[in-house]
């Protein structure tokens, strides 16, 4: 009876083992992706803006930059326009691409694969673990850098303690605040989606990381009906404010906050669906690499 038992169980299925392997392998991918070597890449390219904004205050502590106090909107557009271009564009991009596509492919290139593959956990749940894992790694290094250049942005000028106070608690910096780091997380779950697939490919991952950088570089450039069809144009919707790109681009109807965070969250789980699907023939070819 009691096999009989066992056996009926083992054909439903084990949503508490699946949960207790995804715990297990997201604490495994989190030490990873925030102590080990390769982190010093994520690490390196979340303290850039940080830097930038703290140059920023540096000129205006020393008396370059006559920024009047009163002139927050310029301040805030200055924000997103760096937010935009070095922060969204380029070290989420990139610290997601260095992150997501080692999740398996540098499981094959330290020949450690085969550890997970003969371990008993199925592959689907195997690569889903390593998706949340590197999702957390991921938000709380670029999630925590957004949230410092904000802080950042606080600083300089003479009584830059009482402006500061008075900036958090009447204007709009706490929900813009809130807003930016929301987009930091969306960039890390959809790049991190769409470099999930690309490590699971077995095709050198720097041709198709090339394709997916220029498409999203000249996304604001491409016919209207073509604009949708990428993870930046979501996220630049959902930015409180918005960036003038200039003459040359094509102006389309930009989606409203919940479609756009609709829209990114449907392409997210359809990849990450893809990439689970993918992973039922993963084998440890080392060779191969």
């Amino acid at each position: 009876m009691t096999a009989v038992t066992a056996g009926a169980a083992g054909e439903g299925r084990p949503w508490g083992l699946w949960r207790r392997q995804v715990g297990g392998i997201v604490r495994l991918e989190l030490r990873k992706v925030l102590l080990s070597r390769m982190a010093l890449i994520g690490w390196g390219l979340a303290v850039l803006p940080v830097l930038l904004m703290v140059a920023r205050v540096l000129v205006v502590v020393l008396g370059f930059d006559v920024l009047a106090e009163g002139e927050r909107a310029i301040g805030d557009t200055a924000y997103a326009e760096v937010y935009q271009t070095l922060m969204l564009r380029l070290c989420v991009f990139f610290g997601c691409l260095a992150i997501f596509v080692n999740l398996v492919r540098g499981e094959v290139y330290a020949r450690t694969l085969h550890y997970y593959l003969l371990a008993p956990v199925r592959r689907e749940v195997l690569v889903f673990g390593k998706y949340v894992g590197g999702l957390a790694g991921a938000a709380l290094v670029f999630g925590g850098a957004t949230l410092a250049t904000r802080l950042v942005m606080l600083g300089g000028g003479p009584g830059w303690g009482e402006t500061a106070v008075r900036t958090v608690m009447a204007g709009p910096w706490l929900g813009h605040t809130l807003a930016y780091v929301g987009v930091t997380l969306a960039a890390c779950a959809g790049y991190g989606a769409v470099f999930l697939v690309v490590g699971l490919l077995r095709v050198n991952p720097i041709i198709p990381a090339v394709v997916v950088f220029a498409w999203e570089a000249v996304n604001p450039f491409l016919p209207a009906a073509l604009q949708p069809m990428s993870v930046v144009h979501a996220l630049l919707a959902l930015c409180p404010v918005p960036v003038s790109l200039g003459p040359i681009a094509i102006l389309g109807q930009p989606p409203s906050g919940p479609v756009a965070a609709l829209e990114l969250a449907l392409v997210t789980a359809l990849l990450v669906a893809l990439a689970m699907r993918q992973a039922r023939g993963l084998e440890a070819l080392y060779g191969e690499d």
